[in-house]
C-alpha cells in the first residue's frame, strides 16, 4: 500500500490510517469484491477515455474467431511535457477498457503520468491475436510475449510525440503478478524498457496459494457443487441488495 501511494505522489499520507474506517476489512475476499466505498474513492479532476491503439494478428485464424483478430490497448498522453510513464496490465479476464482498468489509468493520468494500459493475456483478443502458443495460463510464455508488445507500444508512442522521463509498470490481481515478472525480465535484458519500479495491487504472489484460499473459502461456506454455489451466491447478492452498509464499486464515465 505504501508503494501504491508513493507512486502517485502521496508519500506524505499516513498509510497506517488508510484503512482505519474501511467497512470490509474483516474479510479480504469481500473487500476484493466490493472495493472502496464511493465516499472514499479518489476524486478525478478530469477523467477521460483512452486513445485506442491495436496490434493486428499476422496469423491465419478461423473465421469464427475473426472478431478477436485485433489486440487493443489504451493510451493516455500528457500534452506538451515530459512525464513518467506507467504501464498497466489488467487482471484475469479483464480488458484495457474495463471499469477497474480505466479507473487506475485515470488515477495516474490525473497525477501527471503518461499511461499505456494493456488487456490481460487471459482475454480472447490476446489469445487469438497475439499468443504464440494459442492458450492462456502459462505465465512464462505470456511474460515474454507481452514484454515484446510493450516495447513496440512504447516506441510507437514516442514516435507519436509522447515524452517520457521514467518508466514504471503495475497491475492488479494477475496483472500485478505479471508486471513483476516483466520488470524482472527487463532487468535480465539490460533494461531495454528501463522499468524503475513495479506496483502490485491485490496480486497473488503464489497463484497456487491463492487458489487454495479461494477453494477453502468455498468449503468453509458449504459450497461443494454447482447447486450449493448458486445458493451461496444468491445469499451474497441478497446482502448487496438489502444491506445498506455495503456498496458496490462505482466508476465514472470516461470520455475520450
Amino acid at each position: 500500500m505504501m508503494l501504491a501511494f508513493s507512486a502517485i505522489g502521496l508519500a506524505e499520507t499516513d498509510v497506517s490510517q488508510i484503512a482505519s474506517d474501511y467497512p470490509y476489512k474483516e474479510s479480504a475476499i469481500m473487500a476484493t469484491v466490493l472495493g472502496t466505498p464511493a465516499e472514499q474513492q479518489y476524486k478525478f479532476k478530469n477523467p477521460k477515455g483512452p486513445k485506442v491503439r491495436k496490434f493486428t494478428t499476422t496469423k491465419k485464424i478461423p473465421e469464427i474467431l475473426r472478431e478477436w483478430k485485433d489486440y487493443e490497448y489504451g493510451v493516455w498522453t500528457q500534452k506538451d511535457k515530459k512525464a513518467p510513464l506507467i504501464i498497466l496490465i489488467s487482471g484475469t479476464g479483464s480488458v484495457y477498457n474495463s471499469g477497474m482498468s480505466l479507473y487506475l489509468a485515470n488515477v495516474f493520468y490525473d497525477r501527471g503520468y503518461n499511461v499505456i494500459d494493456f488487456s490481460s493475456p487471459t482475454t480472447m483478443p490476446y489469445i487469438v491475436s497475439q499468443s504464440k502458443n494459442a492458450y492462456a495460463g502459462y505465465i512464462k510464455d505470456e511474460t515474454a510475449q507481452l514484454y515484446d508488445l510493450i516495447q513496440k507500444a512504447i516506441l510507437r508512442e514516442k514516435s507519436d510525440g509522447m515524452k517520457i522521463d521514467k518508466t514504471y509498470i503495475g497491475g492488479y490481481s494477475l496483472g500485478g503478478f505479471q508486471s513483476l515478472l516483466i520488470h524482472e525480465m527487463d532487468e535480465k535484458n539490460n533494461r531495454k524498457i528501463g522499468i524503475e519500479k513495479s506496483l502490485l495491487l491485490n496480486s497473488p504472489i503464489s497463484i497456487l496459494t491463492a487458489t487454495k484460499k479461494l477453494d477453502g473459502y468455498l468449503i468453509k461456506n458449504g459450497v461443494y457443487d454447482a447447486r450449493s454455489l448458486e445458493k451461496y451466491l444468491d445469499t451474497i447478492f441478497s446482502k448487496l441488495i438489502y444491506d445498506k452498509s455495503m456498496q458496490i464499486k462505482r466508476y465514472g464515465v470516461f470520455k475520450a
